[in-house]
């Protein structure tokens, strides 16, 4: 008999989708402050069973292959000294589902931001990196992967602090610092359309996970079943990131919500 094949796991991954316009020059009126190549970095991450390639972009015409990327094409333009990434993680559910959770997909875009913020072979943060903002557009599950990322991120700070850590000392001070410049960082989350308190579509999943399954389609319920309406694990990660947030020696994040009527 064969070996069971391991389930499909997709590490995230982080796109440069623009750069910053070069800052200006010595003498310059412009009083916009630049941290290395750009002010500030603009972190987009799409939401639930979504295909990165065209999540934030258009047909310029139907039936046309040719897209009208919103990331590059406008929000560069009209932020020309900032930095845009677009945060890719596995997050289909059914047909060809990615075996992973909303834990993972946290954990995901936090490695993947304090690798980019690194230079090659050194743990920490580079120290003109980490000063610069970081500004995180979050389309529906996305949200929840942006607030799982700064909860983790905070748990592992406060955590790392612990002098009795059975991690190295060098790489200890150096990943908890990292949490601590990370989470320092945060600037603003736009939230478009997250299901904070769950959402009814998780119903609409668990049927057709059970009609798919029926007819042989491979189905994963863990990146569905946290979006029931109430559930415990967003209840726990709503007061994580509540607790983050109040945090005013890291983070201390004000929030609004602004709602169509």
């Amino acid at each position: 008999m064969g070996d069971t094949p391991e389930p499909r796991r997709r590490k995230g991954r982080l796109h440069e989708e623009k750069l910053a316009k070069s800052p200006p020059t010595r003498g310059s009126d412009n009083d916009i402050k630049y941290f290395g190549n750009a002010a500030v970095d603009i972190i987009a991450v799409h939401g639930l069973a979504s295909a990165y390639e065209t999540t934030w972009s258009v047909p310029l015409e139907k039936d046309s292959e040719q897209r009208y990327h919103w990331l590059r094409e406008k929000l560069g333009v009209d932020i020309p000294q900032a930095r845009i990434l677009g945060f890719e993680y596995g997050s289909e559910w059914y047909g060809e589902p990615s075996y992973t959770n909303l834990g993972d997909c946290g954990t995901e875009l936090l490695r993947c931001i304090l690798r980019d913020r690194r230079h090659v072979g050194r743990p920490e943060i580079c120290p003109t990196q980490k000063r610069r903002p970081i500004i995180f557009i979050a389309h529906s599950f996305g949200g929840l992967v942006v607030k799982q990322a700064i909860a983790a991120a905070y748990r592992r700070w406060k955590a790392g602090d612990d002098p009795g850590s059975a991690v190295k000392e060098s790489v200890r001070r150096a990943e908890t610092a990292n949490h601590r410049d990370f989470l320092c960082s945060v600037a603003g989350i736009i939230f478009l359309g997250t299901p904070h308190q769950g959402s009814t579509f998780s119903a609409w999943a668990n049927l057709k996970m059970a009609v798919g399954s029926l007819m042989g389609q491979e189905t994963h319920e863990e990146l569905v079943k946290v979006l029931a309406a109430n559930s415990q694990p967003l209840a726990r990660l709503q007061a994580d990131f509540r607790d983050a947030c109040g945090d005013s020696s890291v983070l201390d994040l004000q929030l609004c919500c602004y709602r169509e009527t």
